[in-house]
């Protein structure tokens, strides 16, 4: 079951909570109100390279580490 962190947009508490079912409605429990909000997790994000392979550094990008360039 996943773990999806969430903000309560009554009191403005942030946590997280696992979740069996996408579409299921999450209390914040801090005021136990039902108006909460999904936020993007930073496990969503992809690496667009891999380990060995080259990228460009530079306008902005912040490199994962993972690639050959060592930014």
């Amino acid at each position: 079951m996943p773990i999806y962190d969430y903000k309560c947009n009554d009191c403005g508490n942030t946590f997280e909570q696992i979740v069996r079912n996408r579409d299921e409605i999450v209390a914040c429990p801090k005021c136990s109100g039902n108006n909460t909000q999904r936020k993007i997790s930073a496990f969503a994000v992809s690496n667009s390279h891999s380990k060995g392979d080259s990228c460009e550094y530079g306008g902005g990008h912040h490199c994962c580490g993972e690639c050959s360039c060592h930014h």
